[in-house]
């Protein structure tokens, strides 16, 4: 394989599965850092997560959820501030993200909207990007807190198909997607590091 394959085409439409994707060694990680670097032009300024407002206490999200369909903006930014608000030993977002997770790793999408268990209402409508910058900060979120290699692993992924999308992304987008990638960079480099590889 030449050059880092997993971050190109239009991943939103036409998913990469990752199946048997072959060891490549120490280039493998040079390719993708080199793809990452072009990915989001170094003009535009990091953002942080932005507060959309539409935050709901979990118990309500779940109640929600059980009872019908809610949009993937409230299931999402909800997630996202339970974990930047979480008490030691409160676990009650700790199922709905793992669903997050298999939901996401099954299809390689985010859907407009969903009901109980984190089912996509319809499976038709998958294409907004702030969407997928939205799950991205809450996987991010997710693993700089728990440290569980599933969520820097499904980061991965979303910054792929961020990445090949950079371009229908707008300037804001754009600009908490350059955060990501930074933040992603930083969790795999103390992750080899602490293994004692150096990339």
């Amino acid at each position: 394989m030449r050059g880092y394959v997993f971050a190109s085409g239009d991943l939103i439409s036409n998913p990469n599965t990752y199946f048997y994707t072959p060891y490549e060694g120490v280039n493998f990680f040079n390719d993708w850092k080199d793809s990452r670097k072009h990915a989001v032009s170094e003009n535009i300024a990091p953002q942080p997560p932005i507060e959309s407002g539409v935050a709901l206490p979990l118990e309500v999200l779940q109640e929600r959820l059980c009872q019908g369909t809610v949009g993937a903006s409230h299931v999402l930014d909800s997630l996202y501030e339970w974990i930047s608000n979480k008490n030691e030993g409160d676990e009650s977002g700790v199922n709905l993200i793992n669903q997050l997770v298999k939901g996401f790793e099954v299809t390689k999408r985010i859907y407009g909207s969903y009901c109980g268990q984190l089912r996509p209402l319809d499976k038709e409508k998958f294409n907004e990007p702030v969407l997928y910058v939205r799950v991205a900060e809450v996987f991010e979120a997710a693993y700089n807190l728990f440290g569980t290699i599933q969520y820097l692993n499904v980061l991965i992924k979303v910054i792929d198909t961020l990445c090949a999308i950079s371009n229908k992304l707008n300037t804001v987008e754009q600009a908490r997607l350059r955060l990501l990638i930074i933040k992603e960079k930083k969790h795999i480099d103390s992750l080899a590091t602490s293994v004692g590889v150096i990339l």
